[in-house]
């Protein structure tokens, strides 16, 4: 189904081009690259390969940044233990002090203007060490 989509849907497709880290902190802050412009009252759906490093100690921490009106839900698709989140939730990636791989797969409705979505991190637990979005994750939104 997803062969299909990339065919006959128009899509965003983004590849993060640098890693993007923070320190201490458990205040979520966009992400400079996994970010979208999308139109209003549409529907979208999306899939998000993260490639995530955090200690055990600190996790990540992810969030969306989201335009007035707009909802968004989401959650893991593989064995990384990642709880559901919404606009106005988290969910948090456990640290392993090592590169970890997650698929995120979600929706997102647009309200009556259009806006950027924006994934958001921070460290779950602050601790002074990098935790970061990789460089090679992608984000890909396709209009429903």
């Amino acid at each position: 189904m997803q062969a299909r989509m990339q065919r006959t849907r128009p899509r965003i497709h983004i590849i993060k081009s640098a890693t993007e880290n923070v320190n201490n902190t458990t205040t979520l802050q966009n992400d400079d690259e996994l970010l979208a412009g999308l139109d209003p009252s549409q529907k979208y759906i999306f899939v998000i390969n993260l490639l995530v490093n955090s200690s055990a100690v600190a996790d990540l921490k992810l969030g969306w940044s989201v335009p007035s009106g707009a909802t968004i839900r989401y959650g893991s698709v593989n064995n990384t233990p990642v709880g559901v989140g919404t606009e106005s939730g988290t969910a948090t990636i456990a640290g392993a002090g090592a590169a970890r791989f997650t698929r995120l797969v979600g929706e997102i409705t647009m309200g009556s203007t259009r806006g950027t979505v924006n994934l958001q991190f921070a460290q779950n637990t602050a601790e002074v060490s990098n935790s970061g979005i990789l460089v090679g994750s992608t984000l890909t939104i396709w209009k429903v």
